[in-house]
């Protein structure tokens, strides 16, 4: 009688504790069913540029060791990585209220971001492209933005309600309003002003440019007045380089001015190597790269025929920036992809014979 009566105890007991476990774990179920899904960072429309967004926004809640392996796996068959591929360097004019050989509408260049970012292109800087720190995530393309000419409709300051803040509809306030939406395109860009007056407001020029430095923006050179250096001296040439990085210095005290723009395109064999580099007074320069005005996309900084003194460019028009944007489309495997490691270059097997070893720079080659 007892040993039943013990019996029943027992078995209470652990009927007890069953339902003490089943209720714990069916409340720690309902708490991860009720938590909120992390929104996917925007992104194209294609299923790999999709699922490098996840990638993008699950990598940045990843630290140490567990990032960087994360990081480095990746699906080539999916991703296609090609970091010897063709990046496009885009050449802005104006930015305004017209649309023209020289000018882009304001409302046609804020469709340009949205095309261009849905197309799984990101921002990088000029000089991070001479580096080769191309820092995107995995299936994504770099592109780059150049501006020539400092005019107002690229960074124009005006007042509201009492106070100075940077014209909508600008280039510079377009790329900002543009990166609070998607703060993954970056705000990477070059401005080639010339002299006396950057971005035609006289008052503001030493503002503007802190700005633009402050916020990952850069000044390249483009001659102090815009000068033809096919018509003029060697020792023209370098006044007019050094001329315009003397003066530059008058705003930015440390900041080297260290790439050029061709204006008008133009320049003369006999003298071209005083465009690279050269001395005015007590100033000598470097320029690491020379921008042309056309016509098509750069190689990657890795590939055997990459030349930064001779890098070509894509007119920012219409017409221009629909036809190379249906070239990559029509044919990717020429399109720079990255494969979201900065240590590593990878390509696919046919393109292996296009690097130069010499500007792996210590980074590890990758084939495919």
């Amino acid at each position: 009688m007892l040993s039943i009566r013990l019996s029943k105890i027992i078995t209470a007991i652990v009927i007890i504790i069953f339902l003490f476990i089943f209720a714990a774990c069916d409340k720690s179920e309902n708490e991860i069913l009720k938590q909120p899904e992390i929104d996917k960072a925007p992104g194209g429309s294609d299923k790999s540029v999709e699922q490098n967004n996840k990638g993008e926004s699950e990598g940045n809640i990843l630290e140490g060791e567990e990032a960087d392996n994360n990081r480095k796996d990746i699906d080539l068959a999916e991703v296609k990585p090609n970091e010897a591929g063709k990046v496009m360097i885009i050449m802005y004019h104006d930015i305004s209220d017209r649309e023209g050989e020289w000018s882009r509408h304001y409302e046609n260049f804020r469709k340009d971001l949205e095309i261009f970012y849905q197309k799984g292109y990101r921002l990088i800087s000029l000089k991070d492209f001479l580096d080769n720190n191309i820092d995107i995530p995995a299936g994504f393309s770099p592109i780059i933005f150049t501006f020539d000419d400092g005019t107002k409709g690229q960074f124009n300051l005006i007042e509201k309600d009492g106070e100075l803040v940077i014209d909508p509809v600008c280039a510079v306030g377009i790329l900002e309003e543009f990166n609070k939406k998607y703060p993954d395109f970056g705000m990477a860009a070059t401005f080639y002003v010339y002299y006396p007056i950057p971005f035609r407001q006289k008052e503001y020029i030493g503002q503007k440019f802190e700005y633009l430095i402050k916020n990952g923006m850069d000044i390249g050179n483009h001659t102090y007045s815009h000068a033809n250096l096919k018509g003029i001296s060697r020792q023209e040439i370098q006044k007019e380089i050094g001329l315009h990085i003397k003066k530059t210095m008058g705003y930015l005290k440390d900041y080297n001015v260290d790439t050029l723009a061709l204006p008008y395109g133009s320049y003369s064999k006999d003298n071209y190597e005083v465009i690279i580099s050269g001395r005015y007074d007590d100033i000598e320069y470097f320029n690491r790269a020379i921008l042309m005005v056309g016509a098509e996309p750069a190689l990657s900084p890795v590939h055997k025929r990459f030349d930064p003194h001779r890098l070509p460019r894509i007119r920012g028009s219409q017409v221009y920036i629909d036809r190379w944007l249906k070239h990559f489309d029509d044919n990717p495997h020429e399109r720079y992809i990255s494969d979201g490691d900065l240590n590593t270059i990878t390509v696919p097997k046919e393109m292996k014979k296009s690097i130069n070893p010499e500007a792996l720079n210590g980074k590890e080659l990758k084939v495919y």
